[in-house]
């Protein structure tokens, strides 16, 4: 019963994309910060371009640096709402 998560880091050689786009997005929105190791897999969706505009669209500022020609690791943060007091 988890309500947040501080931080989570994901590296997991490829499986990355099952796990991010097959996760309820209620469930990721509970993270407040991601590092993720992203590889290169295919020109579709498997790959560091698709994966940073999806998790951008699910709320999080991202930004990501190269480790190799096939491999990137993506920092995510979390927007915060501004609530009106």
């Amino acid at each position: 019963n988890l309500k947040q998560i501080d931080f989570l880091k994901l590296d997991c050689e490829g499986s990355e994309f099952d796990i991010i786009y097959n996760t309820d997005q209620a469930l990721i929105r509970q993270i407040n910060k991601m590092i993720i190791e992203v590889h290169n897999l295919d020109n579709n969706t498997n790959n560091i371009s698709f994966m940073n505009n999806y998790i951008q669209s699910i709320g999080y500022t991202t930004k990501y640096v190269r480790i190799n020609h096939r491999c990137h690791v993506l920092t995510a943060v979390k927007n915060q709402q501004l609530s009106c007091a």
